[in-house]
């Protein structure tokens, strides 16, 4: 859900500019919390997920921490591009 921008919104007081890229070795899930549906990245070799990869501050970075809750971590990842980035999975 960070990627919609009406919670980039609230949460950072701006849309966010991405560039995209591809998420090797996951797959895109589907994870159901009290009715509502959301994205989920779920490790699978040969697999890949295109997305889009965020600039963030410390302080935003934070926020969005704080955002996704106890129920997920961030974990660094190496992109296609040989980007790192964080990636937020369930714990």
């Amino acid at each position: 859900s960070l990627q919609l921008p009406h919670i980039q919104e609230k949460l950072f007081n701006r849309i966010l500019a991405g560039t995209p890229d591809i998420l090797p070795d996951y797959e895109k899930g589907v994870l159901e919390i009290e009715g509502k549906k959301f994205n989920v990245a779920n490790m699978k070799t040969g697999s890949s997920i295109p997305g889009t990869v965020y600039d963030l501050s410390t302080e935003e970075l934070e926020r969005a921490d704080r955002y996704e809750g106890n129920g997920y971590k961030r974990i660094r990842i190496i992109l296609e591009t040989d980007t790192e980035a964080w990636l937020y999975i369930r714990v």
